[in-house]
């Protein structure tokens, strides 16, 4: 996965917690409401990227392995 890809709230739950099981998507969902990360809402679907969350987390290269020379 690139760094800035927009993540639906079970793979953010996946991303965050291990595993997107149904308590784990509603901590997600906590998680982007309360921490107040830049969302994008499509519909009925809610999207982060995986760039603000790691950044709300203090991970900024997280994930990152585009300057890893690899590819």
């Amino acid at each position: 996965m690139k760094n800035g890809e927009l993540l639906t709230v079970s793979q953010l739950a996946d991303y965050l917690y291990g595993e997107s099981s149904a308590s784990n998507y509603k901590r997600a969902l906590r998680f982007i409401q309360s921490s107040g990360i830049k969302s994008i809402e499509a519909g009925a679907r809610i999207y982060v990227t995986r760039t603000e969350v790691n950044r709300y987390l203090g991970n900024e290269n997280a994930g990152d392995h585009s300057e890893s020379g690899e590819g």
